[in-house]
């Protein structure tokens, strides 16, 4: 597996679910069928990747479980419970230019139009009405609503840096 190939995790493992090697996921995507349609998944394994083979898969609610073949037993299976499920950044469907997964947007040095660097960008929520930046700076957390043109004014991934009108005092 090549370093160079970007991840992102559209996932994570829960619990087991009986004694045959089953095992609860809980997507991150939009929905089940979403999840489902990305093939292989993959884990991480210390600095590495490890292809994952599903040969089985049950609706259970918002989540499902899943089989991963040559898992036959709880023991065996165990191994996976709270592991992050990775797909390749490429099987991702190409967004429209204003469309953003949050996966290219972790990371991003954000700073106001005045310049101050506010921190970077460790993770968004979703808040129902509109999702969010959290911004981890040196001395302060900014929660930021992601707004175009209200709040984002600018997203530039060859300098990795995001312009936001925001003061950094909040």
């Amino acid at each position: 597996m090549s370093s160079t190939q970007k991840y992102v995790v559209i996932g994570k493992f829960g619990k087991t679910h009986g004694l045959q090697g089953w095992i609860r996921v809980y997507p991150f995507t939009e929905t089940v069928e979403a999840m489902l349609s990305y093939k292989p998944w993959y884990i991480a394994v210390k600095e590495e990747r490890e292809e994952l083979k599903i040969d089985g898969v049950h609706p259970h609610g918002r989540a499902i479980i899943v089989h991963i073949e040559a898992v036959n037993d709880v023991d065996a299976v165990r191994y996976y419970t709270d592991k992050e499920i990775f797909v390749l950044h490429d099987q991702l469907p190409k967004l429209d230019n204003d469309e953003y997964y949050w996966s290219d947007l972790k990371g991003l040095t954000v700073v106001n139009r005045e310049g101050v660097e506010l921190g970077v960008i460790d993770h968004l929520m979703e808040t129902g009405s509109n999702d969010v930046l959290v911004v981890l700076g040196k001395k302060k957390q900014h929660v930021i609503p992601f707004l175009r043109e209200k709040f984002v004014l600018e997203i530039d991934f060859d300098k990795n840096i995001m312009i936001v009108d925001w003061d950094p005092e909040f």
